[in-house]
């Protein structure tokens, strides 16, 4: 340990509390910090300081059936114990238990464990001891399982002798055993066997010591320190006095035992679940999520809550979550009975539903393009979005977030659609359709013609038109006689029209263009002319005379030219002669 680290002496005893079978029980009494190799067996997994100090001991096999519990006593106020016993080959004993211990700093402590342990059955042991040190955030242990070294600790730890004086005799004379370097280890050791003496009655001195178990490593009559004083940040600072003498070779360190032993009472451990759902395991869902986060305790005096349970003091309890969003939520109820702290955690995992957003030109309801169009294409997928997949126009698209460019679109509809799940059965989706229209076009015409046409009024005429591709028609007139919305194919009668031209217009429009096309009409004054002869008689002979006998003049205005005349003459035996003329002035002679 470090120079300031704590000064009082730390001896902790496991101990396996097993049934009483055949009056006999057994235990092992064995160092902490034992100077053993990383490997072997026993084995300390490290030699040096690190945050997993750990004791090992691989191939234990259980004489008799019970449970597991530690032996204490020293001047540590608070350890976190964490004690797994692996069962190999086939059986039902065995398990791992961890829990905070506030031992009493003076006299002998017991930590007992729900760990079952069943006679015959072999189990690989590991221990691990942490504490709350200055500098250190969380559980932590800077020891290291360390052979002894010189580091001066002052006159409180346990003593271990060495080197050449008659420690072992001294030991014998003071009532001890020479199979203990130290006074105080050996003290621990009979409160242990008392405490097991005084709860089992067929448990004695003298068979308890006869039934040790121990490594074959271990040599119980060995004087060797590295045997059985083990330790670490050792020191030889002649603090040890017999007889007024003081020892100069004596050795002073920090140091904690272990004992399996084997007791045939029921244990009543504090401990503590959390369920979700009632399930023992972690619970996952998809936002928004629902459950139901419950708790039992047994053999507590006190809980308290953190995390998703905090402000939680019920023994016994549960709460409902409703709507949770996504993230990692930690429900943790810790529970104690005065001594002994146990605290279980269950997580919720809500996952982040997908979303996805797919836009044409920045619109998720583009209006109607053109033919030959032109647009990009564009999605975003957020939130808890994984995997994507295109389909329809983004068929083959897979990524995220993405885009897609497009020219020279024809006329027709266009659907895009992605969809995106976010890996734990959410999915989402979303489309755009992109239209495109041909223009608009439009054709009126005048009595099925496009005009301009030449009517004599009064006239009567038709309008009729029609359109493609188009939404709405309107339409206008120069004497304002046609106006206002139409139809996008129809006809209009006009009847009785004056004198005038006119100009018939209609104008058709979709989202994006808009055609016109227009007729003109001319209503002229009805047909009328003139005829007048040039001699009031006809002239006799007048042919002799190389002169007319008569001359027809007359002229034609109005109506619709070109003008056809035609000229009846009746001659003197009352016959018609039909003569004739064009032109708007003709003559006849």
């Amino acid at each position: 340990m470090k120079q300031n680290k704590r000064r009082n002496k730390i001896e902790i005893s496991i101990a396996v509390v097993l049934a009483l079978l055949l009056g006999v029980f057994s235990y092992w009494v064995v160092s902490a910090h034992e100077a053993h190799p990383t490997s072997g067996n026993p084995h300390a997994p490290a030699h040096n300081e690190n945050a997993s100090p750990g004791f090992v001991y691989n191939g234990w096999i259980a004489p008799y059936t019970g449970y597991f519990s530690i032996y204490e006593q020293g001047g540590i106020s608070q350890i976190r114990f964490t004690v797994t016993l692996t069962r190999v080959g086939s059986g039902s004993g065995g398990g791992t238990y961890q829990a905070v211990w506030n031992p009493s700093t003076s006299g002998l402590n017991r930590f007992d464990t729900p760990i079952r342990i069943n006679a015959g059955e072999k189990y690989n042991i590991t221990v691990y001891e942490q504490e709350q040190e200055s500098g250190h955030s969380g559980w932590y242990e800077a020891e290291g399982w360390l052979p002894p070294r010189v580091v001066n600790l002052g006159g409180s730890d346990i003593e271990c002798g060495i080197g050449n004086h008659p420690f072992n005799s001294i030991m014998v004379a003071m009532g001890g055993s020479a199979r203990f370097l130290t006074w105080n280890v050996f003290n621990v050791y009979k409160s242990v066997l008392n405490d097991l003496i005084a709860r089992n009655p067929a448990v004695t001195s003298e068979n308890a010591a006869s039934a040790l178990i121990k490594p074959t490593s271990v040599a119980w009559g060995d004087n060797s320190l590295g045997i059985q004083c083990w330790g670490d940040n050792a020191q030889f600072d002649g603090d040890w006095v017999y007889h007024g003498t003081a020892y100069s070779d004596d050795i002073d360190f920090e140091d904690f035992m272990m004992i399996w032993a084997f007791n045939p009472i029921s244990l009543s451990v504090p401990t503590v679940q959390v369920k979700i759902n009632s399930s023992n395991s972690d619970y996952t869902a998809n936002e928004p999520a629902s459950y139901t986060v419950s708790w039992s305790s047994s053999n507590v005096t006190t809980c308290a809550g953190s995390g998703g349970l905090a402000g939680q003091t019920q023994l016994n309890g549960q709460i409902t979550v409703s709507g949770q969003a996504a993230g990692a939520v930690a429900y943790t109820m810790s529970c104690s009975n005065g001594m002994t702290a146990v605290s279980d955690t269950r997580q919720a995992i809500i996952y982040a539903f997908p979303a996805i957003d797919v836009k044409v030109d920045g619109a998720n309801t583009p209006s109607n393009y053109v033919a030959q169009a032109s647009y990009t294409v564009s999605w975003i997928a957020s939130g808890g979005s994984v995997n994507c997949t295109g389909s329809a126009g983004l068929s083959g698209k897979s990524v995220l977030t993405g885009s897609l460019r497009l020219s020279g679109m024809r006329a027709g509809t266009y659907p895009y659609t992605m969809t995106c799940n976010n890996g734990h059965g959410a999915v989402a989706s979303d489309s755009v359709t992109a239209t495109v229209v041909n223009p608009p076009t439009v054709d009126l015409k005048v009595n099925n013609l496009d005009g301009p046409l030449t009517f004599v009024s009064p006239a009567n005429f038709t309008l009729s038109w029609i359109s493609q591709d188009a939404a709405s028609c309107s339409a206008t007139s120069s004497d304002g006689s046609w106006t206002g919305n139409v139809t996008l194919a129809g006809n209009h009668l006009l009847q009785g029209v004056a004198t005038e031209t006119y100009t018939y217009t209609i104008t058709c429009s979709n989202q994006q263009r808009s055609a016109s096309d227009s007729v003109t009409v001319v209503v002229v004054p009805p047909l009328s002319g003139t005829i007048s002869v040039t001699y009031a008689k006809l002239l006799l002979y007048g042919p002799t005379l190389e002169q007319p006998a008569q001359t027809l003049t007359g002229n034609v205005s109005n109506g619709v030219p070109p003008y056809s005349i035609l000229v009846w003459v009746r001659d003197p035996s009352g016959n018609f002669l039909s003569i004739a003329r064009s032109g708007s002035t003709w003559s006849i002679t």
